[in-house]
């Protein structure tokens, strides 16, 4: 009873597993692209600041008053009956401008970045839930073959060939793969709802086409265009807008100003003036130059370390990708056939009695472990073809 408890569960999972919508790499990355909080946040941000250039122009509030002068005992008073001033800041209008104009180049720069990171962590995430399912397939396999291996062994202790203790032994061991199964299932449900993490908040989607590990490689100048660099060069040219700001507003600001007056009961005279504010603490506007000539070297600085940082890693990647490109061709046309004959000479084996399931046990998990050390490597392989195309500039 329990043994069809076992497997009607198994098989309710397996169809649960299986009812989750299937999705290509490709429209995993592009469901991504479209739906992702973040890089929708990015996006709105590039939006504001794009908004934010019609700003540049803004000379300030008109000011409007009322006032009067020269009011004695009955004297003919100058009475201000309306005045208008409006400041003037011409001379950094276009500073300005070009300061807004990068700032919008920075958030579309930013945006490239996330929309990359973005691609790599759901590739990453459509690898590791095609190797969860390979796990489980090879769990499952291993499970049908211990099914016949307690079968075998029942058969063996029927016939006296083999100790009531030895059938014991093969029926815990079908036990303990069985729950292997169990965890293996949990395993890809988990891989399930961490690639659908990055599309949708309420489906869960399973990875659909097999990964092709074909060849990748990076030039440098796919890695001088990679956005990273890009964001790191719009830096340092908005620090440099930067500075030309702070100078354009130590220059004068110029003000205008209409007066309409009434002397004593006498309508229709009229007043103006012109004038210019210049700034005093010519410290404080030098100090800020200073500080924004820091601020470019520093922009300047961390292009360099991220022009560096980039260069090593892709090569070190180029190097990860040869050894386990290797590797998965030696398990693919050595290790894996291998195992797969010594895995069909066990159970053959031990049922013409010619091995003790010590020895058939200590054979398949030989097997297994080079399965699994198989998968290990393929995963493996992917994540640097993943991370080597995070560096080309597609």
């Amino acid at each position: 009873m329990k043994i069809i408890v076992s497997i009607l569960c198994t098989l309710l999972m397996a169809v649960s597993l299986q009812a989750q919508p299937s999705i290509s790499l490709q429209e995993a990355i592009a469901m991504a692209m479209n739906r992702y909080p973040a890089l929708k946040a990015s996006r709105l941000h590039t939006q504001s600041t794009l908004a934010m250039q019609r700003t540049a122009r803004d000379f300030g509030n008109l000011e409007l008053s009322m006032g009067g002068e020269e009011i004695g005992r009955g004297n003919d008073a100058v009475t201000t009956l309306l005045a208008a001033r409006q400041n003037l800041d011409i001379f950094s209008v276009k500073a300005r401008w070009q300061r807004l104009q990068q700032e919008t180049r920075v958030a579309h720069a930013t945006t490239r970045v996330l929309e990359q990171q973005l691609q790599l962590q759901v590739s990453s995430a459509y690898a590791a839930d095609q190797m969860a399912r390979l796990r489980l397939e090879l769990y499952r396999k291993q499970a049908e073959l211990y099914t016949r291996f307690v079968e075998a062994a029942r058969l063996r202790y029927d016939t006296r060939a083999a100790s009531l203790l030895e059938y014991q032994s093969a029926q815990s061991e079908h036990r303990r793969v069985e729950l292997n199964v169990i965890e293996a299932e949990k395993d890809v449900e988990k891989a399930h709802i961490d690639l659908s993490r990055w599309l949708s908040p309420d489906t869960l989607y399973q990875s659909d086409t097999v990964i092709v590990d074909e060849q990748v490689a990076t030039s440098a100048a796919m890695l001088g265009a990679h956005p990273a660099i890009v964001l790191a060069n719009e830096k340092v040219k908005l620090a440099s807008d930067i500075s030309k700001e702070m100078r354009a507003n130590a220059l004068p600001k110029l003000y205008v100003e209409l007066g309409s007056q009434m002397i004593g009961s006498r309508l229709g005279y009229w007043s103006w003036s012109v004038g210019v504010s210049v700034p005093v603490d010519m410290g404080a506007n030098k100090a800020r130059r200073q500080s924004a000539l820091v601020e470019i070297e520093k922009a300047h600085t961390e292009l360099n370390d991220q022009q560096w940082s980039i260069d090593v890693h892709n090569r070190q990647l180029n190097c990860d990708y040869s050894k386990w490109q290797r590797t998965v061709e030696y398990y693919r046309k050595s290790a894996l056939p291998l195992a797969n004959e010594q895995r069909r000479n066990a159970l053959l084996s031990y049922r013409e009695g010619q091995i003790g399931y010590i020895d058939f046990i200590q054979a398949l998990k030989t097997t297994m472990d080079v399965e699994f050390s198989y998968i290990d490597a393929y995963q493996k392989l992917l994540e640097t073809k993943f991370n080597i195309e995070y560096y080309r500039n597609k």
